[in-house]
């Protein structure tokens, strides 16, 4: 669980870290505030982990939910990710389920 906790640190200080220097770099230019955050914010979505199913869908999760904190994602963007990696870990845990049924029967 230790190695997940550095994963998820590694992964949310890499979509800060491009939000952060795009911001600085737009606002040091003479650019607005606004146009700056938009913009950052468009660099920190690309950052985005793959949303891996099992518990690797904590890292992606840190991530969104760091988004949502900073404004980065709309209501509309928020909701539609986190029911994304939902439907993921959902669709996982099932196939794992069927799988261990499976083991059963065949055993």
């Amino acid at each position: 669980m230790e190695d997940l906790d550095v994963e998820i640190e590694k992964a949310v200080s890499y979509c800060m870290a491009g939000y952060d220097l795009t911001f600085q770099r737009i606002t040091l230019q003479g650019g607005d505030k606004e146009k700056a955050h938009k913009e950052a914010s468009f660099v920190f979505k690309l950052g985005l982990p793959r949303p891996y199913p099992g518990p690797r869908i904590k890292i992606f999760i840190a991530c969104v939910t760091t988004g949502i904190v900073r404004g980065v994602f709309n209501r509309r963007e928020a909701n539609l990710f986190l029911y994304a990696a939902q439907v993921m870990q959902q669709s996982f845990n099932e196939r794992k389920r069927q799988n261990r049924l499976a083991s059963r029967v065949s055993s």
